[in-house]
């Protein structure tokens, strides 16, 4: 694991975040990438300087439900696919919604 520093956003809003993660090299060119692990932590950082939930965290909410993500869905009226992403690390939910979901996280089981 290496220390990277990287630019999250862009013009006024930019800021640096650093987070360790596992950067791979190509042994036949030398170039450093970062496979799916690495860019998942990475997602992570960028949760965490938003403070939002992680995707992990996300669907752990839904797997302490015992819900599919399209029973989620019915349940909390957002869209299966949206959750899907936010779970793949593929988009960072909005602030409101990320409100939804940690009080969801709150809520009691009847």
């Amino acid at each position: 694991r290496q220390t990277i520093s990287f630019q999250y956003d862009e013009g006024e809003s930019a800021v640096v975040l650093s987070a360790s993660l596992p950067v791979r090299s190509c042994t036949d060119c030398e170039f450093d990438f970062l496979d799916r692990v690495g860019q998942e932590l990475k997602h992570e950082a960028v949760c965490r300087h938003l403070n939002v939930l992680t995707p992990r965290e996300i669907k752990a909410i839904r797997d302490k439900n015992r819900m599919t993500r399209a029973e989620f869905a019915t349940l909390t009226g957002l869209g299966e696919a949206a959750i899907g992403r936010w779970e793949r690390s593929e988009q960072i939910q909005s602030v409101a919604n990320d409100r939804y979901l940690r009080r969801l996280a709150t809520r009691k089981r009847t």
